[in-house]
């Protein structure tokens, strides 16, 4: 069997039994991430305590018996190493940098308006009700992409609506459609920043702006508070880790009250370590949003004078301002989702430093002299750059209420002293002063900024750099010390002290992420399982290339001089043309077709015409009415004067005059 396949099984075991942890987690309410799974497997396999070893084989029974005691560490409110765990896991597994922040963020924007962006590249602008249709579309793209304003909000979407249409009226879409595809996604990218600018340009002159955030009075407010509460988490966690310390030096206990003492103490110190961080991260952002906010005041002043000068506003000068503010905008988004992100996380990481409670620093104990100077630093240090980060918000500083000015009264010691490590000749060692040493303040110390000589003693305690003392460099990794004397031992004894240490992180599983192991324990510590044995030897093939000189074939070389010429008029003939394209088979369902054909003509058919017959009308004419009476009367004919249809016509004055 080859080694692949050795490993690839063991891998499968590996993940069988994170997915068995995470199931009986699950049964017992619990809810656990492969990730945290996963670590706690390593660190129950690394303990010594637990009776497994990395190098040797795995039974069914040791299976389940490592998916059992995952299980019941993880399910353990009361253990302090699995809140520190969990808390690692935590930050780990949420915390992000600004820049990922903000590519996840333009991700998200394009992927919200991915399918209305299709629509709109592909409209028609062929009809009144086509193009209206498109209008309100891109109305529509506008306000969900700038992520300002609710797209129900009547007033928002009449504001966006009349922003669009002094840059893009509707009487010229025929124009937008007549780009490509790619034209118009420009074009549409341009638009959206556009009409974002005018929208906020219009919240400043005081004349519109619904649904405009005000970033300028939300987002100092929302730092300021951050940075508060990072300084003050950094102030308590670090005098309660001092304590802990203390009394771990203090000795007199018994072993599980000093594992317990060992555990508050990395929870304490770790819980410190991501506050830095946060407070690190916050001063970044209240810097940048410094120089945002600058940017933005500039602008808007400079647009202002521009519009209130001129009766017409020259667009090539003042839409690339228009787009700047969009961009200002985007950036004081991502900035707002940093906050919170980090404000979030500040918080699920308070809530698992609860358990420091379970222990109690007994009374009267006084902290070493040392150690209270080192805090002194560490705590003036926050906040004077705390102070800074204020100022750049644009508060006064004179009230701030401090934390680490205090601590230094109460030590007695000047910030200006030094004392320097004793120098001697020590091989593949370099000696950092703080004094001589370029960027000094900003070399960052190995194992967390803890004395690397206190961690590796067999019970490990977590005791502060003092930087004043120096520093040193071996192997390409910078460790401090917390006195002198500290240094001098870790100098004499520079492997050993190191093997140390990582005994101890087996011990104590937590201090592989605090003391920043990982690369210690990235190889070698994953179980092999019983049912296959690591070969000695391995089959496998090689192959030979026939010839090593790289070939020059042109395969496309055409010799026929006559399909030369049919290609040179083919390409001479494509040059002549408008447009280009490729033709392929399924192209015809992409492109428009349309057929012209002639309206039918207006036909008629004639089946029948009218006929009719005329009859004579009947005229009578009754004669001898007048004339004498008595004997001499005539008597009275009927005489017919009825005509025959196309007979002669009779003059009946005539006759009447003949008779």
């Amino acid at each position: 069997m080859e080694e692949g396949a050795v490993s690839g099984k063991a891998a499968l075991v590996i993940k069988g039994i994170i997915r068995e942890i995470i199931a009986q987690c699950a049964e017992l309410q619990v809810v656990v991430s492969e990730e945290l799974a996963a670590f706690m497997v390593k660190s129950v396999v690394l303990d010594p305590s637990s009776g497994f070893k990395s190098d040797s084989e795995m039974t069914m029974d040791d299976v389940a018996s490592l998916v059992q005691q995952c299980t019941n560490l993880l399910t353990d409110d009361e253990r302090i190493s699995t809140a520190t765990i969990k808390m690692q896991n935590k930050f780990a597994s949420n915390y992000t940098t600004f820049d990922i922040v903000k590519k996840n963020f333009l991700a998200m924007r394009n992927m919200r308006v991915k399918e209305l962006e299709a629509e709109i590249v592909e409209a028609r602008t062929g009809t009144r009700e086509e193009c209206e249709l498109l209008y309100r579309k891109m109305v529509s793209y506008a306000l969900v992409s700038s992520d300002i304003g609710s797209p129900t909000d009547i007033q928002v979407v009449r504001e966006t609506t009349a922003a669009l249409e002094s840059v893009l009226p509707m009487s010229e879409l025929s124009l937008f459609g007549t780009n490509s595809i790619t034209q118009k996604r420009k074009k549409l990218l341009d638009l959206r920043s556009i009409v974002t600018g005018i929208r906020m340009f219009n919240k400043y002159c005081g004349k519109g702006g619904a649904g405009v955030p005000s970033y300028d009075q939300e987002l100092p407010v929302s730092l300021k508070e951050l940075l508060s509460q990072s300084l003050k988490t950094c102030d308590t966690q670090l005098q309660a880790a001092s304590g802990y310390i203390q009394t771990l030096v203090n000795g007199n206990q018994d072993d599980e009250t000093e594992k317990q003492l060992v555990a508050v103490s990395c929870n304490a110190r770790q819980c410190f370590t991501y506050a830095s961080t946060t407070h690190s991260d916050t001063r970044n952002l209240a810097s940048s949003f410094a120089d945002l906010m600058s940017k933005h005041n500039s602008i808007l002043t400079s647009l202002r004078k521009i519009v209130e000068s001129r009766a017409a506003v020259p667009t090539d000068v003042v839409y690339p301002m228009f787009m700047d503010l969009s961009e200002l905008l985007d950036e004081a988004q991502v900035i707002a989702l940093c906050c919170s992100s980090l404000k979030h996380l500040s918080d699920d990481i308070l809530d698992l430093t609860k358990c420091q409670s379970k222990i109690s620093v007994p009374d009267g104990t006084t902290i070493d002299t040392d150690t209270l100077a080192v805090n002194r630093i560490i705590l003036a240090n926050l906040e004077e750059r705390t102070k800074e980060a204020f100022k750049l918000l644009g508060d006064d500083t004179e009230s701030f209420p401090g934390v680490g000015h205090q601590a230094m009264k109460d030590t007695g010691i000047l910030p200006s002293e030094e004392v320097k490590l004793a120098q001697g000749t020590f091989g593949g060692v370099d000696l950092l002063l703080p004094s001589v040493t370029q960027g000094y303040e900003d070399l960052d110390v190995h194992h967390g900024g803890l004395c690397v000589t206190s961690v590796c003693k067999e019970t490990p305690i977590l005791l502060p750099v003092d930087r004043r003392i120096g520093l040193v460099k071996y192997n390409g990794l910078v460790f401090g010390f917390a006195n002198v004397n500290a240094g001098i031992e870790f100098l004499k004894n520079l492997d050993s002290t190191l093997d140390k240490i990582v005994e101890n992180a087996k011990k104590y599983s937590e201090l592989i992420e605090l003391l920043q192991l990982h690369e210690e324990f990235s190889i070698g510590t994953q179980p092999r399982y019983n049912s296959a044995t690591a070969p000695i030897k391995v089959n496998c093939e090689i192959q030979t290339d026939t010839h090593f000189v790289e070939s020059n074939i042109v395969k496309d070389y055409e010799s026929n001089e006559w399909e030369l010429r049919r290609k040179a008029i083919q390409l001479a003939n494509i040059r002549k043309k408008a447009t280009h394209s490729v033709q392929t088979d399924l192209s015809n369902f992409k492109r428009d077709n349309a057929t012209q054909v002639y309206k039918p003509k207006t036909n008629g058919t004639q089946t029948r015409r009218d006929a009719g017959t005329n009859v004579p009308k009947p005229v009578t004419y009754i004669k001898g009415l007048r004339g004498p009476r008595g004997p001499k009367a005539v008597k009275a004919e009927k005489v017919d004067l009825t005509l025959e249809i196309g007979g002669v016509q009779l003059e009946i004055n005539s006759l009447l005059g003949a008779n």
